[in-house]
């Protein structure tokens, strides 16, 4: 009795060892520009792949400002072109930046966060202050 006890354990140990538990992270995963409803109701999370450690939000906007001979002319400032929601395998800067890679700039606005489901419609108003303070800095710069 003593030795089927004893290989029970060790069975049940070696099966503990092998057991490795994937717990994947859930995030929503949309795109405004195919989905329009992404925006305010991005749907349920999904899991995310076993590499992905984040959740994150890519805001694009009109910027305020392009040059001088816009400045008072553009209605279209802040405009938002597309927001993607999607799992990132890394942390990546998370505020805004002016991008002037492309033929017009654009604001880019990143955020990042692991917990489940964060990167949904329901945490947005911190982020949504955020690039506000963001839009008003830009302004202050160039006025």
């Amino acid at each position: 009795m003593l030795i089927g006890q004893r290989i029970i354990q060790q069975l049940s140990f070696l099966t503990l060892l092998h057991y490795n538990p994937v717990f994947l992270l859930s995030c929503s995963q949309c795109e405004s520009t195919k989905e329009l409803s992404c925006i305010t109701n991005p749907g349920p999370a999904e899991d995310c792949g076993s590499e992905d450690k984040f959740c994150s939000i890519v805001k694009t906007y009109v910027p305020n400002l392009q040059d001088d001979s816009d400045a008072n002319t553009n209605d279209q400032a802040g405009k938002l072109i597309s927001l993607l929601r999607t799992c990132s395998k890394v942390e990546g800067h998370t505020g805004c930046a002016v991008d002037t890679s492309k033929a017009k700039a654009v604001v880019i606005c990143s955020e990042y966060c692991n917990e489940a489901a964060c990167n949904s419609s329901s945490h947005q108003d911190f982020f949504q202050f955020k690039f506000l303070i963001f839009i008003f800095l830009f302004q202050m710069k160039y006025n």
